[in-house]
């Protein structure tokens, strides 16, 4: 009688692993997936980023600057040339 039901145990146990083995590969399979689609994007972002011209914000400001530095030295250089006349 024992052996019996120690025997139905073990049959037990076996199916048990057999269904946690089968749900840990398909949780695996899905874990990879992700990844691979998470590798993708992240190549995607990368490749964008390498796109986009770097430093843009200190270029705007040195244009801006040299903009406004020609604008005073214009100025300037009329001012100078109505007192020449004069």
């Amino acid at each position: 009688l024992r052996d019996e039901f120690r025997e139905q145990e073990r049959e037990y146990r076996k199916h048990q692993d057999e269904v946690r083995r089968a749900r840990q590969e398909k949780a695996a399979q899905e874990r990879s997936a992700r990844q691979a689609e998470y590798e993708k994007t992240r190549r995607m972002r990368e490749a964008e980023k390498l796109d986009e011209q770097p430093y843009v914000q200190e270029m705007t400001l040195i244009e801006q600057t040299m903009f406004f530095c020609k604008s005073l030295t214009e100025k300037k250089g009329v001012e100078e040339k109505k007192e020449e006349k004069e």
